[in-house]
């Protein structure tokens, strides 16, 4: 900004020369008349201390001189062209000062150059308004026609009444909101004075000021920091002003205030410390001006510093403030509507706003009643600290106030004074109405929306007699009368005195006044709350371009505007112009507020934006987004503050919708921790979230916690509503559940008779909590084994009928058919599961039900295993299973499977190979699916085992080869080929049966591996079947090999069976005539026995009869006649005595008893 003044003032110098010699146009023919001397000395050398942004700094005179009206006036170009012949003459930058004058003047001027009409307009009337006149443009017209004037009779571009002239328009365009316009012009002035007077001078300096105080109402603070900079550095290098000058201090204090608002608090502290200390040396301390000082440094310590210190430093603000405003009251010159006392009152106002809003950041509790707010306001209804523009109740006049709390805390107090002012002045006396409105305030600041309502009704009668309708004290009463209906959620109401309240101010204000916008807003919200989305949209897309029109694209009152317009998208539905507008809004805040990423108003957004990422099922991106938010705000705000707090809320949502049920739980408990800190929870409070945390361990199966936290529901209830309150009895209605999953039985009976008791008071069986209390009361009394009162109950919920829910009408009737079969009812129970099995196919073929049912006579069957009465009793039913055949064929087909296997393990083998057949039609015309596919290989594999049994070892291999052949994952394959290869060792097939060995060792070698134990069982039978087709060197072979592998191998049971397999090698040994080795095998087998298995086990009586055969074989009888006895002794004690080995043992002990006497004799 410095090279760019130089730059152009360099210029300017260049051909200010020539150019003030030009002439002044000959068709200039009567210009207005000069300015007096007198005039022109006293605004140059004003010097005004004063420094204030509502008054501006500039004093000059106001301009009474203007043409005579019917001439016309010169244009601005003829004269730029004039002077720009010399320039470009006498340096290089003619054009750069065109187009720069041109954008400054001509472009701002459109009334430049115009006849100005023959009849004089007033500038500020009721009849300029009802004549179409606004009053600021005939002002804004009347001094760009100055400013033309003043040009024309300038000698050169620039002279002190042109500056003048230009300083004053761009006064007015200032105080119309047309802040660009306002900068240009004030930049054009600051041009023409730094070019005559110097950089230095007062009256430049001064200019600089209102350039940077606009750029500070349009929030542009660093380039205002830069002007004010610009302006205190100026005063210090000129000797005649100097740091001891009234204006340095105040400009100083506001370079502080900028630095605070770019960001830089530390900064700003050290520049307020400087000014204090300056103040310090001065009489008095600095007065006024140090207490605003230390004000400043408070809030900007309670923002950002200790809040301990700043806490107190705020609390002396606000003394000193309540001193001044005292002294000033007791003053008769200070009447209560003085300025000085007005402004004492809003610093002192400010000041104990920003204590407040410290003490929530850091988690306090409130020192007041919140203010109402807006229906779906960002304040107190929702955890997001955005406001809308403005305050949503407004004071006198036409700015908006906060009501101030030491009004609303003493309401008695008002109602007093108004009683003396009624008496005094009448109901309708200005000072009446005042205190009318103000009482209203009060009570609408405690939330007392009825008597607000009604002293606002008051008030509002009174003014409009008083004041007219239009003035705008009625229309702030209007408009917090909507406010009151709005917070009362009659929105009726509300939209009724907004409308009448935005109509009047349109009407009265000029357009994009802040009042006019705060009502645009509002009724905005009032619409969103009406849900007439259509009406809310287009105010909040007025109120955006008016916001940025006003304060600019990026000014936070039109960010929070936008907002407001996102909020309004997301609640209408439409999701993804909610997103790009909130998107937009978070990068303009975070843009704004680079160094505080934990800034209020960016958290707000993130907040908002994790929603609607939430409402678009973008679940990953909403918990990224709320997760980061919760951690700004916990560090901004504290954890337990209500806005941290709801934002865990909705994270706890989230988690619960995504079935993250410890996340959920998790902020649940975040959640019930910041509600039991506030200071004014009621009896109640917590208890929703004690539920929604009952209900995330039920989740979790943690049942008995679940119950904790109901538990602690149902007494807040009890205490607070009764027993039988609606709340307490559904809270009684989750704590017999929870004892249900929890297994107390009783307890839950207990429970639901109690709710039962409230329920049957006013509603039917057929009401839907009715149905679920009867449906519970039925389960916990069978889990209880209660079966009389369990076929009670469920006797009562069937005899509903087709109202109850069908899943739970055939869960009962399942109950009741189990109590049936306990009783030994069967024919009644499988009856009510034919019925089921009817019923269920309404609830699709995937449902859980059909298949317990299946499993359900499955276990009827074989619980009935050792009942012979029984079976037959169930084998009756096949008139029962047919129907199902019919009506469920794969449940009939099942349950006809099930009962042949149930025959076949009671021997019965012909029955259950008929059952089995007949079973295996049935699938045969099913569907094909992998139920069925089971099924079928299951029925395959029991039709095999009953041929087995039967000896029909042909037929069983034929089913076993159908079945080998139709398992495709194998389940049933390696099994169909082992019972296969059985069945031809049994028909004395030993090559064919050898061969499915080798093919079972290679199925199990690529199931288990090598050294697996079923493998080595495998390679032990093949050298068996070596043995049988006399291939005893093969034999012995695999057999040694196999018991090498045993020896090796890790499996528990592979000692046995390398003792085991001793035996076999001992046979070979006796094959291949090694009768020796096959002693001394047997021996190591029987001792290996006895070791691991007991002396009686078979194996060991096995074994020893083999080895007795040797003995007998060797001729060593005496031996073999030990080891017969000790064998018989075993089997017939422990085993059987009708064995055929045992018979074929004592015939040889016979034989040898008889050689043995012959030999005596």
């Amino acid at each position: 900004m410095r090279r760019q003044l130089d730059s152009i003032r360099n210029s300017l110098e260049l051909c200010l020369s020539g150019i003030r010699t030009v002439p002044v146009a000959s068709d200039v023919s009567q210009p207005g008349s000069p300015i007096s001397v007198d005039s022109e000395v006293n605004e140059w050398s004003d010097g005004s201390s004063e420094v204030s942004l509502a008054s501006g700094i500039d004093t000059m005179t106001s301009f009474s001189e203007m043409p005579e009206y019917g001439q016309p006036f010169p244009n601005f170009a003829a004269k730029f062209e004039r002077g720009l012949k010399l320039g470009r003459a006498n340096g290089p930058h003619g054009e750069a000062i065109k187009r720069r004058i041109a954008q400054l003047n001509a472009a701002n001027s459109s009334s430049i150059g115009a006849t100005i009409s023959k009849t004089a307009r007033p500038t500020s009337s009721e009849a300029s308004q009802s004549n179409g006149e606004n009053p600021v443009t005939d002002k804004i017209r009347t001094l760009a026609q100055t400013l033309a004037s003043r040009e024309v009779k300038a000698p050169g571009i620039w002279s002190k009444e042109s500056a003048a002239a230009a300083q004053t328009l761009a006064r007015a365009y200032q105080e119309a909101d047309d802040f660009e316009s306002a900068f240009e012009y004030y930049f054009l002035a600051l041009i023409a004075r730094e070019a005559l007077l110097g950089l230095t001078h007062l009256i430049t300096i001064t200019t600089m000021d209102l350039i940077a105080g606009v750029l500070e109402l349009q929030s542009r603070w660093q380039e205002a920091l830069d002007y004010y900079q610009l302006s205190l550095d100026s005063r210090a290098s000129n000797p005649s002003i100097g740091m001891t000058h009234p204006t340095y201090l105040p400009i100083a204090v506001r370079i502080g205030r900028m630095y605070s608002k770019t960001g830089e608090p530390e900064t700003a502290l050290r520049q307020y410390a400087s000014v204090l200390e300056q103040y310090s040396m001065m009489p008095g301390g600095g007065g006024e001006a140090a207490i605003a000082v230390r004000a400043e440094v408070a809030k900007v310590r309670l923002q950002s510093g200790d809040f301990s210190q700043a806490s107190q430093e705020a609390e002396e603000s606000i003394d000193e403030y309540e001193r001044l405003l005292e002294k000033r009251t007791a003053n008769p010159i200070f009447h209560s509507g003085h300025k000085l006392v007005v402004e004492a009152r809003a610093a002192l106002q400010s000041v104990k706003e920003a204590l407040e809003a410290g003490r929530l950041a850091h988690g306090g509790p409130p020192t007041q009643s919140p203010m109402p707010t807006a229906s779906g306001s960002e304040v107190g209804s929702s955890p997001n600290p955005e406001t809308i523009i403005g305050d949503p109740f407004e004071g006198s006049g036409t700015s908006s106030t906060i009501l101030s709390a030491a009004w609303s805390s003493d309401i008695a107090a008002y109602e007093a004074k108004l009683i003396q002012a009624q008496k005094a002045n009448g109901n309708n006396h200005p000072k009446t109405l005042e205190l009318m409105y103000s009482l209203a305030g009060a009570y609408a600041s405690h939330e007392q929306w009825e008597s607000a309502i009604s002293w606002y009704h008051e008030a509002l009668r009174g003014q409009k007699k008083t004041f007219g309708e239009t003035h705008p004290t009625t229309l702030a009463t209007l408009h917090n009368l909507g406010i009151c209906y709005a917070s009362m959620k009659d929105n009726a109401s509300a939209l009724k005195f907004l409308q009448e309240a935005l109509t009047g101010r349109r009407s009265r204000l000029p357009q994009n006044h802040p009042d006019t916008l705060i009502s645009i807003i509002q009724l905005a919200v009032v619409f969103q709350a009406l849900k007439e989305f259509k009406e809310a949209i287009q105010l909040i897309g007025e109120a955006v371009m008016s916001c940025t029109a006003r304060y600019g694209a990026k000014h936070p009152k039109t960010l929070s505007t936008e907002f407001r317009r996102a909020r309004i998208l997301h609640e209408k539905g439409d999701l993804e112009a909610s997103r790009a507008v909130h998107e937009a809004v978070l990068r303009d805040r975070e843009a704004m507020h680079p160094r505080t990423p934990n800034h209020p108003e960016i958290l707000a957004s993130k907040s908002q934006l994790g929603l609607v990422y939430r409402d678009q099922k973008d679940y990953d991106r909403a918990i990224a987004t709320l997760e980061s938010t919760h951690q700004g705000q916990t560090l901004t705000f504290g954890s337990l503050n209500s806005i941290t707090t709801g934002t865990a809320l909705d994270l706890a949502a989230i988690y619960w919708e995504t079935e993250k049920w410890q996340k959920a739980l998790d902020y649940y408990l975040l959640v019930l921790q910041g509600i039991w800190s506030e200071h004014n929870s009621g009896p109640t409070a917590g208890s929703v979230m004690m539920h929604n945390i009952g209900m995330c361990y039920t989740q979790l199966e943690n049942h008995e916690e679940a119950l904790s936290w109901f538990m602690k529901v149902l007494k807040l209830y009890e205490a607070e509503f009764g027993r039988y309150h609606e709340k307490t009895i559904g809270t009684l209605t989750q704590v017999a559940h929870r004892c249900f999953s929890c297994d107390k039985f009783d307890e839950a009976i207990g429970h639901y008779h109690r709710v039962l008791t409230a329920k049957e008071k006013s509603v039917q069986d057929s009401d839907e909590t009715m149905m679920l209390v009867l449906f519970q009361l039925f389960r916990c009394t069978l889990n209880n084994g209660q079966n009389e009162k369990a076929f009670y109950w469920g006797k009562r919920f069937v005899a509903i009928g087709e109202e109850t829910d069908l899943e739970r009408r055939l869960v009962v009737k399942r109950g009741m058919g189990k109590i049936h079969a306990q009783k030994k009812e069967y024919a009644e129970a499988l009856e009510l599961y034919h019925e089921i099995l009817a019923n269920a196919e309404f609830l699709g073929q995937d449902h859980w039900l059909p298949s317990n049912i299946v499993n359900d006579m499955h276990r009827l069957y074989q619980d009935r295993d050792s009942d012979l009465d029984a079976i037959q009793a169930l084998a009756k039913q096949r008139e029962l299973i047919s129907q199902l055949l019919i009506s469920n064929p794969k449940a009939g087909a099942s349950i006809l499977s099930e009962l042949g296997y149930v025959h076949a393990r009671q021997h019965m083998h012909h029955e259950a190979l008929s059952l089995l057949e007949e079973a295996l039609d049935a699938i045969q015309c099913m569907p094909p699916d992998s139920e069925a596919n089971s099924l079928k290989l299951m029925t395959l594999s029991g039709i095999a085992d009953a041929h087995i049994e039967l000896y029909n070892n042909e037929e069983a291999r034929t089913y076993l080869s159908i079945l080998i052949q139709s398992d495709e994952s194998g389940d049933w394959k390696l099994s169909g080929m082992i019972r296969m290869a059985g069945a031809l060792e049994k028909d004395g097939l030993f090559e064919q049966a050898k061969d499915v060995w080798m093919q079972i060792r290679d199925a199990e070698k690529r199931l288990s591996g090598f050294g697996s134990i079923n493998l080595l069982c495998t390679e032990r039978k093949i050298g068996s079947l070596f043995l049988r087709t006399g291939q005893t060197e093969e034999a012995l072979r695999w057999v040694d090999a196999a018991l090498v592998g045993f020896r090796c191998c890790n499996d528990p049971d592979a000692k046995v069976q390398a003792t085991s397999t001793l035996s076999l090698q001992s046979s070979i040994y006796h094959e291949l005539g090694d009768l020796e080795n096959a002693l001394r095998t047997q021996q190591q087998c029987v001792n290996g026995l006895e070791t691991t298995v007991g002396e009686s086990d078979k194996k060991t009586l096995d074994a020893s009869l083999d080895l007795a055969d040797i003995y007998a074989t060797l001729g060593r009888g005496r031996e073999a006649l030990e080891w017969y006895d000790k064998a018989i002794a075993g089997y017939k004690s422990k085993v059987s005595d009708c064995d055929v080995r045992v018979l074929n043992a004592e015939q040889c002990r016979r034989e040898l008893r008889r050689k043995a006497m012959v030999g005596e004799v």
